[in-house]
């Protein structure tokens, strides 16, 4: 498997199980008798989303891949939430995504 395809496939699942763990974990948060089904399993998600993480790390230098799959996780994360659960994002949340966003890309296609 080529570098390009394992990348191409690795970084979207890795960024949808994290925001899929983070809407259990929040989901088991807003209710007494959800919260241990909702730490369990938004914390198996992340654990198989560190597999994902594992093959970025084969393809991108590490540095780029922290930004990449943090910061990006990151961004999905605070969408995800802002769709199922409606929470707002102020103004300066919005800065502060348009920051990291401009991070990434600065990462990602950085010359070393």
């Amino acid at each position: 498997m080529t570098k390009n395809v394992l990348l191409s496939i690795n970084l979207p699942l890795f960024l949808l199980l994290q925001m899929a763990a983070i809407i259990c974990l929040k989901w088991g948060s807003s209710a007494p008798n959800r919260y241990w089904w909702g730490v369990i399993l938004g914390n198996v998600i992340t654990c198989v989303s560190i597999l994902a993480l594992v093959n970025i790390y084969k393809v991108l230098p590490p540095a780029t891949a922290m930004a990449v799959a943090s910061g990006g996780a990151f961004i999905c994360c605070q969408l995800a939430l802002l769709m199922v659960f409606r929470q707002q994002i102020p103004a300066t949340g919005w800065g502060g995504i348009v920051l990291i966003f401009s991070g990434i890309l600065l990462f990602a296609f950085a010359k070393s």
